[in-house]
Formats: structure tokens, C-alpha cells, sequence
């Protein structure tokens, strides 16, 4: 957490992480003998006569959490490609409060990586003198420096989480990040022992790619009661029918010429109209995340069930995920098969954030069908959930 306290309340600070960073002997060891780059830092030698070397890359502008969205990911993956062959590890340093939609994003879009990256921030600023920045700093690149873990993850309060299976519990206490459905990597109560079996286990080779070829848009419901099928409706509709209607009534009397000539004609025809926003609606949705009732449960409203089966016709992919913390999405209720007959993709024990996360990366692949698309969703493919019943049951 770099951020400081303004007038306008507590924001991130350019510039000021890696000169305060120097000051702080845990994080930097100014007698090292050696001249290093820019920004680059060294922590003082371990007990196991090692050091460990790293340099930050800061964004330009930095941003707090709650204003990033799919395009931030994609860059963060993005930098990081361009950068692997010339690190061991990586720590992305990432405002707590969606830090887990990050972890869960880059643990799809990053693919085939055998170097670890470690996400982790803090609670409290690292400027302040009392915080837990500096722990959480410290672990995150001691683990990215000595372990080998094919999988993006989250450390935070002594903890690495696989990060498509964390969420945020707390929002002031250390202990910020739980992993309801998934025991942590490691416990780094003293020593840093990684629990090697519950590690993704990936086969692959020194091949790290990344996919963010295209960000559709995905949604997020959740149900409450009085939930009724006008927010299905409102969330899920296509806006693209009625805004090609009113533009083709304004440009040309066929409708069908809007997506060619027509359309450009009206997006040039006055600036000060708000036209230049019409692209934009044309887009369709294209994924949604529904957090049902305790076990996968949804209203049995005919309306609202209809609105999901006019969108799953249309082509929109909708998972369903439980709003339990615990827990998995299950047949076991009426209510719960009535979604899936509708044709809702159970969830299982994933996250809302996971889902949102692998919507993202299913949806951004260009070769894929529609089919394909629903088959990747209903497995695991980065361990962000658990498919046997019964293993999920010994996890407990």
C-alpha cells in the first residue's frame, strides 16, 4: 500500500515508494558494494548467505484499486511477458481492495508459466509506522525470489493463497484475505515451507504466454429477496437493437445501412451529440456472473427464468456461484436445477471473482465456439475450482 494521506483523503503517491523504500532496512541494504540500476533495490543477506535483487516498475499514472478494470490486467500480464525472461519472480504490488479480481484474472491470462508472481499489498500504508506493508512486501519477494510456483497467487498476513480462489474478508484487519473452499500454499508463521501437493500441477515448459486478445463484457447479479426479472432484463438485455433503431431513424431510412456508412455518418455529423458514445452501446454482453442463494438456489418467478433463457439463447454465457463464502453450487434443490435447465453454468466452489475472472479469458478467446467456450467454463482449468463432490467434502 503506497498510498499516502492528501487533502482529498488517502491516494497512491508517484515517486515515493522507491526512495522510502531505501530508508527502510528490512527492504534495502544501502552498504551492498555493488552500483545497481535505477530503482533497483537488494535486501540485506539472508541466513542462507543469499540476496535477493529487484527493481519497480511503477505505473504511470498509479491508480487505486477501485478504478481498474480488464484493461489493467491485460497490461499487467502484458509487462510482465515482456519482462520474464529477465526475472526469477514477480511481485505485483495492488490495492486491496480488488486485488483478488486481479489475482483471479492474471491466474487465466497467464498461462504456462513456471516462475511465481505474487500479488500482495496491505491494509495499512507502508508510510505509516505501523502497517503491514513491509511484512507483506518482504514475504512476497522472498517467496517470488526462492520458489519455483507455476501458479499466480496472493500473499497477504503470513499466508499464499492460490489466487484465483482467494476473496476479501475484512475490510480493516490484517488478516484481509481468506481461501474459504482451498487450503493456503503456505503458512509463513516462521519459516516459509510450501505445501508442494496443493500446488497447480503444471507440466508445462519454459513456453509463458499470455492471452488478451480481446475484453468482452461480463456482468455481475446477485440475487437478494424481491429480486425480480426486470434487473434480469436491465443487466442482461441488448441495448444494440433499440440504439440501431433510433440511429437508423436519425441517418438513413434502412436500418440495415447503420453498421456500415450510416453509423460513421452519424458518429461525425455534430461532435457536440452524444453519437460518439453509440459504439460502445452496440456492444453486446456477453458473459454474466449470478451469485445465487446457498447452494445455487434462484427464485422459481417463470419471468425471471425466462429472462435467463432468452439470454443463454442469445448466446450470453451465465455461471452461477453460490453467495456463501463455503461451500459449493449443487444440484441437490428444485431450485437449483431449475437454473441449469435454463442453461446457467454451475460454478461449484469458485468465487464470483474467479468467474468473473475465467468469463474474461473464455470469452477473449477468438478461436473458440460457443460450445468449446462452455466446456472450458464447466472444468477447472487453473484448480480455481473443485469438481469431484467428494474431494471437494474432504477439503472441509
Amino acid at each position: 500500500n503506497g498510498m499516502k494521506q492528501q487533502e482529498s483523503g488517502v491516494e497512491p503517491e508517484p515517486g515515493a515508494l522507491v526512495p522510502f523504500l531505501r530508508t527502510q532496512p528490512s527492504l534495502h541494504d544501502p552498504k551492498y558494494p555493488e552500483k545497481l540500476p535505477e530503482n533497483t533495490l537488494v535486501l540485506p543477506l539472508s541466513r542462507m548467505n543469499m540476496r535477493v535483487i529487484y527493481t519497480v516498475s511503477e505505473y504511470d499514472p498509479l491508480l487505486d484499486s477501485s478504478n481498474m478494470n480488464a484493461k489493467d490486467w491485460a497490461k499487467i500480464a502484458s509487462d510482465i511477458q515482456k519482462n520474464y525472461g529477465n526475472y526469477d519472480g514477480f511481485v505485483v504490488l495492488h490495492g486491496t481492495d480488488t486485488m483478488a479480481y486481479t489475482s483471479s484474472a492474471l491466474s487465466f491470462i497467464c498461462k504456462d508459466h513456471q516462475k511465481s508472481i505474487v500479488l500482495t499489498g496491505s491494509q495499512v500504508p507502508i508510510y505509516e509506522p505501523k502497517n503491514d506493508a513491509r511484512d507483506n512486501l518482504l514475504g512476497a519477494l522472498l517467496i517470488a525470489s526462492q520458489f519455483q510456483i507455476p501458479e499466480v497467487t496472493l500473499y497477504f498476513n503470513h499466508k499464499l493463497f492460490r489466487g484465483n480462489r482467494v476473496t476479501k474478508v475484512d475490510a480493516t484487519n490484517y488478516a484481509a484475505f481468506d481461501s474459504p473452499n482451498y487450503p493456503p500454499l503456505l503458512n509463513a508463521a516462521k519459516d516459509f515451507k510450501v505445501d508442494w501437493d496443493l500446488v497447480w500441477d503444471s507440466t508445462a515448459a519454459e513456453s509463458f504466454d499470455i492471452n488478451t486478445d480481446h475484453i468482452p463484457i461480463v456482468r455481475l447479479l446477485k440475487f437478494f429477496p424481491g429480486f425480480d426479472a426486470n434487473m434480469v432484463r436491465a443487466v442482461l438485455s441488448v441495448p444494440a437493437e433499440s440504439v440501431r433503431a433510433v440511429s437508423a431513424e436519425l441517418v438513413t431510412e434502412d436500418p440495415a445501412e447503420l453498421m456500415t456508412d450510416g453509423l460513421a455518418e452519424l458518429m461525425t455529423e455534430d461532435p457536440a451529440e452524444p453519437a460518439t458514445h453509440v459504439l460502445e452501446l452496440l456492444k453486446e454482453v456477453k458473459g454474466a456472473v449470478v451469485e445465487s442463494f446457498g447452494a445455487g438456489n434462484s427464485p422459481n418467478d417463470p419471468k425471471i427464468l425466462q429472462e435467463f433463457k432468452q439470454a443463454v439463447d442469445r448466446g450470453v454465457l451465465i455461471m452461477n456461484c453460490t453467495q456463501c463464502l463455503k461451500g459449493t453450487v449443487t444440484m441437490d434443490y428444485n431450485t437449483g436445477q431449475l437454473l441449469e435447465e435454463q442453461g446457467l453454468i454451475p460454478g461449484r466452489d469458485m468465487t464470483p471473482e474467479a468467474a468473473i475472472g475465467k468469463l474474461f479469458y473464455v470469452l477473449g478467446k477468438k478461436d473458440l465456439t460457443p460450445e468449446a467456450r462452455r466446456e472450458m467454463l464447466k472444468r477447472s482449468i487453473r484448480g480455481e475450482m473443485t469438481i469431484d463432490r467428494k474431494i471437494f467434502q474432504e477439503q472441509q
